[in-house]
């Protein structure tokens, strides 16, 4: 949860589509590539000790955790987490769902997938924009 957040800030839209829909496994060297992650390295916690040692050493307490509470804060999106957790509910044990977590395991599940839900369709699309418009205006609640 919170890769919406994250992702837009990370990589282009099309690689971040790409990745959501494929489910593409890959590893530290291709997430370093995309953009994913920082660095790799063969002694993560050794290099996080030396990391945060630099840090102690070498810039001021005070900056440090100043800029620290400006960026958690300019990176907190809890409105589009609060869309991103309707979202999810709507398809937590819905029957696509469950039909691609039975794929995954190669489990036989009949029929398979059905026809997209009506809920996603484009009346459903706009009555959901709508909402989230009422939620980000201060209008409504967000459940």
């Amino acid at each position: 949860m919170g890769l919406t957040t994250s992702l837009p800030n990370l990589i282009p839209r099309d690689i971040a589509l790409d990745l959501t829909f494929s489910g593409q496994v890959f590893n530290g060297d291709q997430a370093l590539q995309m953009g994913l992650v920082t660095r790799v390295c063969k002694d993560p916690i050794q290099q996080a000790i030396d990391y945060a040692k630099n840090i102690a050493t070498n810039a001021s307490p005070d900056a440090t955790a100043a800029a620290k509470k400006l960026l958690h804060a300019t990176y907190d999106d809890a409105r589009v987490l609060r869309l991103e957790t309707q979202l999810q509910r709507r398809l937590l044990g819905s029957w696509n769902n469950l039909a691609k977590s039975a794929q995954a395991f190669h489990l036989p599940l009949v029929p398979g997938f059905i026809n997209r839900n009506p809920i996603w369709s484009q009346e459903a699309d706009d009555l959901a924009e709508a909402k989230l418009q009422e939620i980000l205006n201060g209008e409504a609640s967000s459940t």
